[in-house]
């Protein structure tokens, strides 16, 4: 999970969908939680200044020395119904793996890329169960 603010231009998209975070200048994207991102992982970004910019995101250009990065919002992840229905695992780094997380996002009266979002930790998850770098629940019934 992200909690500080990364420098990055946010493009909308369309309503949230295709949303992205684009580095202001060239290199990597940062690393949080003493994990280190590549191309195709996804990140929790929850500490953005402007909140709306908040949301799950999926490196699609990691960045260099000579370019920028880009983390686009992840498409199953990008809408207000799915984001009111969904929790989201954090399974790397430290202190923040096996910890579960649930936006602030309603059912209505939300609009994504306008109104703030924001996530909140639920609960500490077993460390028994293993599952992949920042997993997505679509699930509210634990």
């Amino acid at each position: 999970i992200h909690t500080s603010n990364i420098s990055a231009t946010y493009n909308n998209g369309t309503a949230g969908v295709g949303a992205t975070l684009t580095g202001s200048g060239n290199g990597v994207f940062p690393s949080a939680d003493g994990v280190t991102f590549g191309n195709n992982d996804i990140v929790l970004v929850n500490g953005q200044t402007n909140a709306e910019e908040n949301g799950l995101y999926q490196i699609t250009t990691v960045g260099s020395a000579n370019s920028a990065f880009t983390a686009t919002r992840v498409s199953d992840y990008d809408t207000v119904a799915e984001m009111s229905l969904g929790y989201v695992l954090v399974s790397n780094g430290l202190p923040s793996n096996t910890t579960l997380w649930r936006s602030n996002i309603e059912t209505t009266g939300h609009t994504i890329g306008t109104d703030d979002i924001k996530y909140y930790k639920n609960i500490l998850v077993s460390e028994e169960k293993t599952i992949s770098n920042y997993d997505l629940l679509l699930s509210t019934t634990f």
